[in-house]
């Protein structure tokens, strides 16, 4: 297989799998990745007697099989699999979604005093607009309400009303909204009405509360980073080298158990597509004898 008329070479990525060691089902397939390397090299033992310049022996101590990935796709199992996150992917929701009202300051938003409820407003699902809102009572019947971005408020994805912030501070309430017992007060050009307690208003001045928003979509999920019980599970690992078109042939790095070290730095940047550059820690395995296991192919042709 090899020789100077087909020399055998690496050249490109393919795919990248991680499977669970026992079933050995796949749980995570990545196609969209910038690079792949693998170390393998000891670190050594030098020996230098009295003023010698020059090293006299070497013994390698042990070997390292390290690697890294360069990652251009964030689906929620790459927070899951490569950083011990927990993620949900849920089901389409033609209609939009808002979370429950929580609490953040004070107690007197979320009562039969206050605010029991946010919905959407029936007619309006097209004006909802995704980000994280809060409620802060500006009077015991009035409140205003603020929105962390605008990168939904209108252009190609908006469907219904085109909104502003209403000033610097981010809120995107015009006049502070009255709210009487037992009644709904929509949030105007948001989709979304605020509906009272049965008890007579009576918010605290300055406590807020929070929630959030998804417009109509055919995909959501949730990938939540940082749980005191993260587990970093280890995996088995295949890395395919991109097929030559020459020769037809294929390389794959087999690794039967990996120990990833988290997402990486994820770098945000303007106008570029933003990748991810996590490292693995390549074992040995003792049932199977080896670390990694690269297996090359030439494809016999008609």
């Amino acid at each position: 297989m090899a020789g100077l008329t087909y020399p055998t070479g690496l050249y490109g990525l393919w795919s990248f799998c991680f499977k669970d060691r026992v079933t050995m089902l796949p749980q995570a397939f990545f196609k969209a990745i910038g690079e792949y390397s693998f170390t393998n090299e000891a670190d050594m033992e030098d020996f230098v007697a009295g003023g010698d310049k020059f090293v006299r022996a070497s013994e390698p101590k042990y070997f390292k099989a390290d690697g890294a990935i360069m990652i251009k796709e964030f689906l929620p199992k790459t927070y899951q699999y490569l950083g011990g996150a927990t993620s949900a992917l849920g089901i389409a929701e033609p209609t939009g979604a808002v979370t429950a009202l929580a609490p953040a300051q004070g107690t007197s938003i979320i009562a039969a005093t206050g605010l029991i409820v946010v919905a959407l407003t029936s007619g309006a699902t097209a004006d909802l607009k995704f980000g994280n809102y809060t409620i802060v009572a500006t009077s015991a019947s009035a409140v205003d309400v603020y929105c962390d971005s605008d990168i939904d408020f209108g252009g190609v994805w908006t469907n219904g009303a085109v909104e502003t912030f209403q000033n610097d501070n981010l809120k995107i309430t015009a006049t502070p909204l009255s709210i009487s017992e037992g009644t709904t007060v929509p949030i105007p050009g948001f989709g979304i009405g605020l509906t009272a307690g049965a008890s007579v208003t009576a918010f605290t001045i300055g406590d807020t509360a929070t929630f959030s928003v998804r417009p109509a979509n055919v995909a959501n999920s949730i990938a939540t980073i940082g749980d005191r019980n993260t587990f970093l599970k280890t995996y088995h690992v295949t890395a395919y080298a991109a097929p030559k078109g020459i020769t037809g042939e294929i390389t794959c790095f087999d690794m039967p158990i990996v120990q990833p070290s988290g997402v990486g730095s994820i770098g945000l940047k303007e106008l570029s597509w933003v990748t991810a550059s996590p490292k693995i820690k390549v074992l040995r395995s003792e049932t199977l004898n080896y670390a990694v296991k690269v297996t090359t192919m030439q494809r016999m042709f008609a």
